[in-house]
């Protein structure tokens, strides 16, 4: 009677069927899993494959996208330059003329001189004394005489080939003087070389 106590009863296990079947069934899944999980082949973190090349013909792809700018800035616009006016022309302003302007014509000619004119007008608003220099070409001779129309005689002074007359009295503003003289002449050249009204070169 004693042996049959300590044996348990199908009563006694009954309750504990159900875990150890569910207990069973786990155990069933989780093998399921880690077969059907496991890759075929080769190492467990295989690199994905390239993805296929694109069928689309260059020249029928659409524009490409344009880089990115440098250093992860945004894209600025490039705002155009306007083109610089162009500067209105320089005018260069004449200087004004000398007080005194002196303008050489030959009066009449002869077989063996001429008679040539200095004509001195003052351009200014004051009286204004002259002094007139001359120097002719080797065809120029002798100075035979000299005047001034309607004025007294003025001074001459010789240097060589150069005649230097200096007025007897000035010139009123807005007014001009004749400077005349008869040289010998040798041919046709009859032109001054050289001629200055106080410093200004005749006209």
């Amino acid at each position: 009677m004693s042996e049959e106590r300590g044996r348990p009863g199908a009563f006694e296990l009954l309750p504990w069927v159900p875990s150890v079947l569910g207990v069973l069934v786990m155990l069933g899944l989780l093998g399921f899993a880690v077969v059907n999980l496991r890759p075929s082949g080769g190492d467990l973190a295989a690199t994905p494959a390239a993805p296929p090349p694109s069928s689309t013909p260059p020249f029928l792809a659409g524009p490409a996208e344009p880089e990115p700018p440098p250093n992860g800035g945004a894209a600025t616009a490039q705002t155009p330059r306007p083109s610089p006016s162009p500067s209105p022309p320089t005018t260069t302003q004449a200087p004004p003329p000398p007080p005194l302007v002196g303008r050489f014509v030959v009066v009449d000619t002869f077989k063996d001189s001429f008679i040539g004119e200095v004509r001195v007008t003052n351009t200014s608003k004051t009286a204004r004394g002259w002094t007139v220099r001359l120097r002719f070409g080797s065809s120029v001779g002798g100075l035979r005489t000299f005047w001034v129309e309607r004025a007294p005689r003025p001074t001459l002074e010789r240097s060589g080939d150069l005649l230097t007359f200096t007025s007897g009295a000035p010139i009123a503003a807005g007014k001009a003087a004749q400077l005349r003289f008869q040289l010998d002449r040798d041919g046709s050249g009859v032109k001054p070389s050289a001629c200055s009204v106080n410093g200004s070169p005749c006209l």
